[in-house]
């Protein structure tokens, strides 16, 4: 979590002018927009029509010395965009009242008003830009309008107060680091027809239990769920073709999740540090697609973590590598399409005890399974013995793991050259075969 600090912590965010000595409470803030600042109660208001300006550069922001002051903000009807850093750093601003004839929110526009606690965007805006209301930590109430289309950039991120969220079907555009450091947010609702999440979606948002995806995702970008300490599980759509690195990494509470066949791009050290993770199911390597890997212990990663279990593993140069398993991983499924298992790729694997090999298997590579020597349970699809070597299973205690094979394949398994040296090789019933092919 401490990188994932370090990160969120390097979001730019442009440094506001000196104060000016000379205080004016009027005046014009865009081509045909005036502002006016009533001192005794600190509101705000702006009048007009188009849009404000873009505050930056040569253009500076009209009421920067009164910036401590504000404590409302009212823009009239006519409004219809607010300008590049408009409101940023009115740490005294709760209240702000927006007009029908809104159509953008720039960036930075409300960034750091550390006091505000509610927004409604009106019905009509269409865009809201990077950081629009960043760091905003005691933001509880957000209601985003049917007609908006993005969501930029970190544009609520570390919005400390806010729990809960719920994004319209036609804002399908969303930035990276979005709800990033949300800690408190405990319910997201995606929308319908949402292709991406990109990196940093979600990290650190530790109150979230779980994310509905719409079936319409086809690409997590990385770390887009790291340090959501709530997961459970999360169930990921069929068509998700793109998993970026460390996506689930430091879920700590993340017992059971299934990868599916149509991803094509499987990041690395995706579970690093879920802690908790009990029952995986992968499609790993599904023979002709792009998301297979040389080990099992790259989803893992290298982080030293006392809280998991380090295994060694050779990596594709030869040299073996330190990765860290979590304690209560027992069940490793893998899904049907995997033909072959290459060598090496659950080596020392020692914490699972359960292993389901698809019937689409037909060879398992050199040590493919070697060192793994706490399976208690092997279950094997195929009618058919996959070919496998003397060392496949080395360090496996034979007299121990039992073998469940299709009915009448118990004997192709016992007089299979190396398969037989399992001393329990047994049948399980067509329930038990159904459900691993589901």
């Amino acid at each position: 979590m401490a990188k994932v600090k370090n990160i969120l912590s390097q979001i730019f965010f442009p440094k506001r002018l000196e104060s000016s000595s000379h205080e004016s409470y009027s005046g014009s803030c865009g081509d045909h927009a005036q502002w006016n600042l009533n001192p005794e109660n600190g509101e705000l208001r702006i009048t007009g029509t188009g849009p404000l300006y873009d505050f930056f550069g040569e253009k500076e922001v009209p009421w920067e010395s009164h910036l401590n002051h504000i404590r409302k903000v009212v823009v009239a009807h006519g409004i219809t965009y607010i300008g590049f850093q408009a409101f940023s750093y009115c740490k005294s601003l709760s209240s702000v009242q927006l007009p029908d004839t809104l159509t953008g929110i720039g960036q930075h526009a409300f960034a750091y008003c550390k006091s505000l606690t509610s927004v409604l965007l009106p019905e009509g805006v269409k865009h809201i830009k990077d950081y629009a209301f960043a760091h905003c930590y005691h933001l509880q109430e957000l209601t985003l309008p049917t007609t908006l289309k993005s969501i930029g950039k970190a544009a609520f991120c570390s919005c400390h107060g806010l729990t809960r969220i719920s994004i319209p079907d036609n804002a399908i555009l969303l930035g990276s680091q979005v709800f990033a450091d949300c800690k408190s947010l405990t319910e997201v609702k995606l929308p319908e027809g949402l292709l991406q999440l990109k990196s940093n979606s979600f990290t650190g948002c530790i109150s979230l239990p779980s994310v509905s995806l719409p079936s319409s995702v086809v690409y997590l970008g990385n770390s887009a769920f790291e340090g959501c300490n709530g997961f459970t599980r999360i169930d990921i759509p069929d068509k998700i073709a793109h998993i970026g690195d460390r996506v689930f990494a430091d879920c700590h509470a993340l017992e059971q999740i299934t990868i599916p066949h149509s991803v094509h791009h499987l990041g690395k050290h995706i579970f690093s540090g879920c802690r908790s993770l009990k029952t995986l199911t992968v499609p790993f390597p599904a023979c002709g697609t792009p998301a297979t890997f040389s080990n099992f212990g790259e989803l893992f990663g290298t982080t030293p973590d006392i809280e998991m279990r380090k295994i060694s593993q050779d990596n594709e140069t030869g040299k073996e590598t330190n990765y860290y398993l979590p304690h209560s991983l027992s069940v490793l499924r893998i899904l049907e399409g995997c033909e072959v298992i290459p060598s090496k790729c659950l080596m020392n694997c020692f914490v699972l005890k359960e292993l389901h090999l698809p019937s689409s298997l037909y060879m398992m590579g050199e040590k493919a399974v070697y060192g793994c020597a706490g399976l208690k349970t092997i279950y094997c699809q195929a009618a058919e013995p996959a070919s496998i070597h003397a060392d496949t299973f080395g360090g496996i205690r034979f007299n121990v793991c039992r073998i469940h094979v299709p009915q009448g394949s118990t004997e192709k398994y016992k007089k299979d050259q190396h398969w037989k040296y399992f001393s329990q090789i047994e049948e399980y019933g067509t329930t038990l075969q159904a459900m691993n092919r589901s």
